[in-house]
């Protein structure tokens, strides 16, 4: 129900159509013609501007107004009458031109509200029925030229909508007033294209919400287990780490200063210079290991020290690249010096501050083996480093 200017209508179908107007005091805007149908005061027409209070134009006095619908162009109006006629205006000169008498086939009952539709160019009129089958009425002949058989029954079929794209005229129509039995048919050409009934519509709906049920409750478990799997995942590279952390701290900060030492364990007692290059130092409590890179394989040979594979004392000098097999015990704090200065590559070695210097430069430097408690980390230095890469690595796959 609305109220217009103390007028209550009792609405039967609201019309919209839109217009550009173009005034001197203002560009282009868009103007909207309402058409109010109602069922006691006939057809009002409302011009609805942008933040303007609707206006009504004209009116015309109503016949028992039904369902109406406007022409392509605009200028014309189809109503359905509940007297069992169609009543067409011309919305210019503002007065019913044209009545129609309704096949009994349509409808045969006074006070029925049918709705009215414009069809295939305003060539013809779709009618809603109450016998169960809207039909298509020819304006020029004012004969049905097709029946559209929505139901068997004698329904009340009132709703028929009509829609045209792309060269294609659709229609739908719809009965009202029986429950699940309840049925909306899309026709094309005169043939039915689509059917659904409410039971089936009930159906739908309720195989819809399952389903969305469902795929909520999928995803809820998906992103559960995404999240299992990811603390798995960090946890394991946490402890991969954990594990190498210390030793690759201690490592760099001790490797830092040559670039060139692996600290490490060991089960055994005694200290070696193998042919690859590494120098090995074992004592019975630190256990220590220390590496030295290939640059101490380009040592010469008369740098061999005279103790060569003698018991080691706190000063012992290795520079030869060959292996070194003694018996004797290395205590704990044994001091290892390496000369880095003859018969060298060009190469740079990196030390501690983040300098660089040339191997052809003569220094020294000192290593002494730490404490036991220092000794007890494992995978120092470089190797701590690779470990630490592989435990990421593995952590990842995993």
């Amino acid at each position: 129900m609305w109220s217009q200017k103390g007028k209550n209508f009792d609405l039967t179908s609201v019309l919209v159509s839109r217009t550009a107007t173009r005034s001197r005091s203002r560009s282009a805007s868009s103007t909207s013609n309402v058409y109010v149908v109602d069922m006691s005061y006939g057809i009002h027409l409302y011009e609805v501007r942008a933040n303007e209070e609707a206006t009504e134009q004209w009116d015309i006095s109503g016949r028992r107004s039904g369902g109406a619908g406007l022409s392509p162009d605009g200028r014309f109006m189809a109503c359905w009458s509940l007297c069992s006629n169609i009543y067409i205006y011309d919305l210019e000169q503002k007065q019913c031109v044209r009545a129609i008498d309704v096949p009994q086939i349509v409808n045969d009952y006074d006070n029925v509200e049918l709705y009215v539709q414009y069809i295939h160019g305003g060539r013809d009129l779709v009618v809603g029925s109450n016998h169960g089958r809207p039909c298509i009425i020819n304006l020029s002949e004012e004969t049905v030229v097709e029946e559209l058989l929505h139901c068997a029954a004698n329904a009340l079929v009132p709703y028929v909508v009509y829609a045209s794209y792309k060269g294609m005229d659709i229609i739908i129509t719809a009965d009202t007033g029986r429950g699940e039995e309840t049925k909306v048919k899309m026709w094309r050409r005169g043939k039915e294209q689509w059917s659904a009934s409410g039971a089936v519509q009930s159906l739908v709906g309720w195989v819809n919400n399952g389903l969305h049920a469902l795929w909520a409750l999928l995803v809820r478990i998906t992103l559960l287990l995404l999240f299992i799997m990811a603390a798995i995942t960090l946890s394991h590279m946490y402890s991969t780490f954990s594990e190498s952390r210390n030793g690759l701290g201690y490592g760099l900060v001790n490797g830092a200063r040559t670039g060139l030492a692996t600290v490490g364990r060991s089960l055994s007692d005694r200290y070696t210079l193998a042919d690859d290059g590494r120098l090995g130092l074992r004592g019975d409590n630190g256990n220590l290991k220390i590496i030295f890179n290939s640059i101490v394989n380009q040592a010469r040979e008369d740098q061999l020290p005279p103790n060569y594979g003698a018991a080691a004392d706190k000063s012992t000098t290795f520079a030869k690249s060959e292996a070194v097999d003694s018996t004797a015990n290395v205590p704990e704090g044994t001091h290892v010096s390496v000369p880095l200065s003859t018969g060298y590559r060009q190469e740079r070695v990196a030390f501690e501050g983040g300098t660089e210097r040339d191997d052809t430069q003569a220094a020294e430097e000192s290593y002494s083996s730490p404490s036991e408690t220092e000794a007890a980390a494992q995978g120092w230095g470089f190797a701590g480093f690779a470990r630490f890469a592989a435990g990421v690595r593995e952590g990842m796959r995993g």
